[in-house]
């Protein structure tokens, strides 16, 4: 992969890359473009083109507070700050997180620590874990 550049574009924030993929069919171009709450992403692989376009939405995090608990990984501890949880995985603070939501109305948010990932879920008003208590 080529190193990715960031510009504006049509007052777009726009960030582009472009790789070689001999198993794909040569050429990958890829290209984000944020615009308001849409995230429109245009990738070509050699001849072939696809654009997939995405809104963001606002997620309450609020609503993942869990109780502290040992979980299959180690000790999930959530610190509540103004609402907003911070989530540490035996004293290790979480690095990355996603919201997926299914077709049933359940949220989860994916938590990354490290190798770590733990799964919380959200439905009819309640957060827990997904499998990864003990």
């Amino acid at each position: 992969i080529r190193a990715p550049s960031i510009q504006f574009s049509a007052g777009k924030l726009q960030l582009y890359f472009t790789s070689f993929d001999l198993s794909l069919g040569g050429m990958v171009r890829c290209t984000m473009t944020l615009d308001g709450d849409e995230v429109t992403v245009d990738v070509t692989v050699g001849g072939q083109a696809g654009q997939v376009k995405v809104v963001a939405t606002e997620v309450d995090y609020g609503k993942f507070v869990v109780e502290d608990q040992s979980t299959s990984c180690g000790e999930l501890t959530c610190i509540v700050k103004a609402g907003a949880p911070l989530f540490m995985l035996d004293g290790v603070i979480c690095e990355n997180y996603a919201v997926s939501d299914d077709k049933n109305g359940t949220q989860t948010l994916t938590l990354t620590f490290g190798d770590e990932v733990i799964s919380i879920n959200y439905a009819d008003g309640e957060a827990s874990l997904a499998g990864n208590a003990e």
